[in-house]
């Protein structure tokens, strides 16, 4: 479904710029909030030298190692946990609202979800799904698409920034089954293999 923002509204740039400045930006945003706290640079020296390395246990311990790591300047582990650890609770808020409504996911990575979902929402087939359609096919539940937008306005209120610079959900949904030529989103299909997912149109592109 199609997620318009403040850049994808811009007429000065061509779709290769936006890309590139979509891209761009967010490899700045994360190296800014989350990377410089997590810095650590490899020691080019192949000299052993004794560290004190911390852990899951309660005191630490010593070692000799060659190539130690070095902090950066910036560096703080315990803020970088709390940013990835936010980003997590996060997944898990979006995973209760879907499931609450009755539907499932496809895939989660990191920060994204790929929501099972058609335009009124339906059953599905789906091997291993829980639900029965005729002939005893096996399914799952997809929410519609209005019930997708529905909890990613949900999570405005979650929106830490600025309104007037960003004013929309901090939950994007993309526009990856947005059919440009239709104006209009489109169906995907998508088969998994274990951590292998392949995600198509329904047109086999």
């Amino acid at each position: 479904m199609k997620s318009e923002n403040d850049l994808s509204r811009r007429t000065d740039l061509s779709d290769v710029e936006k890309k590139r400045l979509d891209k761009a930006l967010k490899v700045l945003a994360n190296a800014a909030s989350y990377g410089i706290y997590a810095e650590m640079n490899r020691s080019g020296s192949d000299k052993r030298v004794s560290v004190k390395c911390h852990g899951i246990d309660a005191k630490p311990y010593s070692c000799r190692v060659a190539h130690p790591d070095v902090t950066g300047e910036y560096c703080f582990p315990p803020l970088a946990s709390l940013i990835t650890g936010g980003a997590r609770l996060m997944l898990a808020l979006l995973e209760h609202c879907v499931t609450s409504e009755g539907g499932t996911y496809a895939m989660e990575d990191t920060d994204s979800m790929a929501i099972v979902a058609t335009k009124q929402g339906e059953m599905v087939p789906c091997p291993g799904g829980p639900h029965r359609m005729k002939g005893e096919r096996e399914a799952i539940r997809a929410l519609s698409w209005k019930q997708v937008e529905s909890i990613a306005e949900r999570f405005a209120a979650l929106n830490p920034y600025d309104r007037t610079a960003i004013p929309d959900s901090v939950l994007k949904i993309e526009d990856d089954n947005f059919d440009p030529k239709r104006a209009s989103s489109a169906a995907l299909l998508c088969s998994d293999i274990g951590q292998a997912v392949c995600i198509i149109s329904a047109g086999g592109k």
